[in-house]
């Protein structure tokens, strides 16, 4: 006999199936909540450790541990800075380790109030003998790791990031955020589920409008959360950002770049390559200067400064170094175009730097310093030593050898606003450079003879005209761009009265 089921057993039956289905349903969503909660903590744990690490200095550790120079840098200083840190990215700690002789040491720590012992007022390192393989597998691995431990300050999640210093040295940075926050968050979002399966089970339709309603707000919410956390990544990230860009006004923009970009090694290392050197320095620069007041000396060189780097990034050149009132660059390394384009980029640099210097002369003189700086300039081309220079706490990107050293010898027997480069140069740049041949010399440290040209300007340049006797060894040099623009159209006809002049006196000759 066929037995028919009653409405109330249907509606146990579909209770029965329904709760089963809220039950999946529920522990499906408390794993996923799981999931992407852990990984904002993990998140939150990385930058929080790498934002710690920036606060401090490069050679903080090293210099705690080889140098014990902390209590000089003011320990507590930088405790604060990474005790604000803290409290902006939401976590419990942050702190770094070092390891000496098998022994793991705290080097640094944020603390809140309560906590703070003063024997830490002064210095922090402190024997940490609770290593656990975790931290300790760091330091070998050099990877980063997780861990969960408790101390007598609560349970926490914890973050190592092994970070490695210029000079080699290693340091772990590491971050806690406490286990009941975690958990708290997740029961939260776990009785959050359940009671919406309730709720729908009670009053199936109403349930199912405010079911729609907790997953908008919860939608809100999670929304709200991620603009927080961008806006604090942001802001991170702004800081490293102007971190960073005070570190680059140190070095040159092509430097910076090769180490940012990760295609540099801060190791003593260097090559071999075919450059093109720029050298300069302002004639009679203590004389001059020695008329000056502090303040305006400060100005105007540093006017000089500024222009002359802006022409350099320009053409692409490395901006090696300034020493005094002198400027090296050289052009054909950490990129280069080839020899050719690298010498010619060299030498149009040296060309504008000259004209905007007699631009400058011009100015100066209008605010009423008749003092301007005169500059000379030489260029040379050849094979030179780049690289890392230095020891390994301190290092420079430079170039060393005697290619360089003619560069500075050129600069030093140069007539004042002018470019002298070697025969080097000229082979390289002759076809885009206009160029007076000069006399053979002899410079001090170079055995053999450096065959010299004065640099004129660019070949089909109406700015500049030269006119040469070769025959008398007579030569006349007109650089138009000295000349007010008003005069330019007489000069111009004076110019071809001296041509003509000497054309005849040529023609005299000859007959």
């Amino acid at each position: 006999m066929k037995r028919n089921i009653s409405k109330k057993q249907l509606m146990l039956l579909i209770g029965f199936f329904y709760l089963i289905g809220i039950s999946v349903f529920t522990g499906f969503n408390y794993v996923e909540h799981q999931k992407a909660f852990q990984a904002d903590v993990d998140r939150q744990l990385g930058w929080a450790a790498a934002g710690g690490a920036l606060l401090l200095p490069p050679s903080y550790h090293h210099d705690k541990m080889e140098k014990e120079k902390l209590v000089e840098e003011n320990y507590l200083k930088y405790a604060r800075l990474l005790s604000s840190f803290n409290d902006k990215m939401k976590t419990a700690y942050i702190y770094s380790f070092v390891k000496k002789d098998e022994n793991i040491y705290y080097t640094s720590t944020s603390y809140k109030e309560d906590e703070w012992d003063n024997a830490y007022q002064k210095d922090f390192l402190e024997l940490y003998p609770k290593a656990t393989g975790m931290l300790k597998n760091s330091f070998e691995s050099k990877k980063i790791t997780y861990e969960v431990s408790s101390d007598k300050f609560g349970t926490f999640k914890s973050i190592f990031i092994p970070v490695t210093t210029e000079d080699g040295f290693v340091y772990i940075m590491g971050a806690d955020i406490e286990i009941s926050y975690i958990e708290e968050s997740l029961q939260e979002a776990m009785i959050r589920d359940i009671l919406s399966g309730l709720y729908f089970l009670l009053i199936l339709l109403p349930i199912a409008f405010l079911y729609r309603k907790v997953e908008k707000r919860e939608k809100e919410l999670l929304e709200e959360t991620v603009i927080t956390r961008t806006s604090e990544l942001n802001k991170t990230n702004k800081f490293l950002s102007d971190l960073s860009n005070q570190l680059s006004r140190y070095l040159s923009p092509q430097i910076k770049d090769m180490l940012f970009e990760g295609k540099g090694h801060t190791e003593i290392k260097s090559s071999r390559k075919k450059l093109t050197v720029y050298f300069s320095d302002i004639k009679d620069f203590t004389s001059t200067t020695s008329h000056m007041e502090p303040e305006e000396l400060t100005r105007i060189l540093n006017t000089y400064f500024d222009a002359m780097n802006v022409i350099a990034l320009k053409h692409g050149a490395t901006i090696d170094k300034y020493i005094g009132d002198a400027i090296l660059i050289f052009t054909g390394d950490p990129k280069s175009r080839g020899e050719k384009e690298d010498a010619v980029a060299c030498v149009s640099m040296a060309i504008e730097m000259r004209d905007k210097i007699i631009e400058l002369q011009k100015k100066w003189e209008k605010e009423g310093n008749s003092r301007g700086f005169k500059v000379r300039a030489g260029v040379n081309s050849g094979y030179v030593t780049v690289g890392n220079f230095g020891s390994e706490q301190k290092m420079d990107y430079t170039i060393v050898g005697s290619q360089v050293n003619i560069a500075a010898r050129l600069e030093g027997i140069c007539e004042p606003d002018a470019i002298l480069i070697s025969h080097e140069t000229y082979s390289l740049v002759k076809d885009k450079i206009e160029c007076i041949p000069e006399a053979e010399v002899l410079v001090k440290g170079i055995e053999w003879p450096i065959k010299t040209y004065k640099v004129v300007g660019f070949l089909n340049q109406d700015n500049y005209k030269v006119y040469d006797i070769n025959e008398e060894g007579v030569s006349i040099f007109v650089n138009m761009t000295k000349i007010e623009d008003s005069c330019h159209d007489e000069m111009k006809m004076k110019i071809e009265e001296i041509e003509s002049m000497m054309m005849n006196y040529k023609k005299e000759k000859s007959e």
